[in-house]
């Protein structure tokens, strides 16, 4: 598998809106499962969201990968080991 491939708790998500906040983010993530936190750079435009366990980041990322959420498609991977952010 090639990195970011490998699943894991921590999804990155890129290609955020601006406009796209923390609660938008819970609310769209936790319909797969428990959010244990969500972290964002809004001005590079991407996150991090951390799930209580790996099936339930595995579902987020199937269903939601090329979604359009405020306008933009969002890119889904699995956050590499040295991209999860420390909480």
């Amino acid at each position: 598998m090639a990195p970011g491939e490998a699943p894991s708790k921590s999804l990155w998500v890129g290609n955020l809106a601006p406009d796209m906040t923390d609660e938008d983010l819970v609310s769209l993530f936790q319909n797969f499962g428990p959010v244990n936190s969500i972290t964002r750079c809004n001005s590079r435009g991407y996150g991090f969201v951390l799930f209580r366990n790996v099936h339930d980041s595995k579902e987020a990322k199937d269903a939601l990968q090329g979604s359009f959420i405020h306008g933009n498609a969002l890119r889904i991977e699995f956050a590499k080991p040295e991209q999860e952010p420390e909480f």
